[in-house]
């Protein structure tokens, strides 16, 4: 662990690896409102206004909400003008839902509490918290403040984050997942470590590729476990709502 009295110690280059890290993170925060960045990501360049893939989720919430197949998003932008105009709380605009059900029904009926823009506000302020949250973790995991500066650099700087937040996706989401689990399971926490794997696989089934850890220290219950919570009720969904099957499975 890198105590913060050694990290107080670290030599000039070091500093400056920090202090950049920070700029060009705060730059992704500050071009969220300005657009400066936009043009250096085919995404965001399609995209032209933020958190088209929140609002996709946010939408679906509200679709779950209100009894509709979370997987029909073929609305014109008339109509979804004129339901804003009826008062309804719904997203301005939208990409494709391509999550499972489980996501809609969870997490997008929770963002649901909030107005749409201020959803995405709270959303991006939930990432900056995972983030400084994930630095923290790593900060008790390397064993030197040289390798602690590089570590953050990596979580601060990336340029798909810019992309993370301009499109408003999960995917940061999913690795924390995965990153904590795994610290879980390295050490012996069974149940929050299957807790955390199977939110993670629900979220993007990428997560499932886990498995394989599970399946060497013998943890075949919570694979079960796991496996049993995605597909069960992604097939009862898809039972009541055939259409969103087919959306999902061939047109997505």
């Amino acid at each position: 662990m890198v105590t913060y009295s050694r990290l107080a110690k670290i030599k000039k280059p070091y500093w400056v690896l920090l202090c950049v890290a920070i700029i060009i993170h705060l730059s992704y925060l500050w071009s969220l409102s300005s657009g400066a960045l936009r043009k250096f990501c085919s995404d965001s360049t399609l995209f032209p206004r933020v958190g088209a893939d929140f609002f996709a989720i946010y939408e679906s919430g509200w679709d779950f909400l209100h009894g509709r197949d979370i997987y029909h998003h073929d609305e014109t932008a008339e109509q979804i003008t004129l339901a804003l105009a009826k008062g309804e709380q719904r997203a301005p605009y939208y990409a494709t839902y391509r999550y499972l059900p489980h996501f809609a029904a969870t997490l997008g009926v929770a963002l649901n509490i909030f107005p749409p823009l201020t959803a995405y506000v709270v959303w991006i302020i939930i990432c900056e918290l995972i983030l400084i949250f994930n630095i923290e973790l790593t900060r008790r995991l390397v064993s030197s403040p040289e390798k602690f500066c590089w570590t953050l650099f990596f979580w601060l700087s990336p340029f798909p984050l810019y992309l993370e937040y301009w499109m408003g996706q999960f995917s940061l989401l999913m690795i924390s997942l995965v990153f904590w689990t795994i610290l879980l399971f390295l050490n012996g926490r069974r149940i929050t470590s299957t807790v955390l794997w199977t939110y993670s696989a629900a979220l993007k089934l990428f997560s499932y590729t886990f498995i394989t850890l599970f399946y060497r220290r013998r943890w075949i219950r919570d694979i079960i476990i796991c496996s049993v919570v995605v597909i069960v009720p992604s097939v009862v969904y898809f039972l009541c709502y055939p259409a969103g099957f087919e959306r999902f499975f061939f047109k997505y």
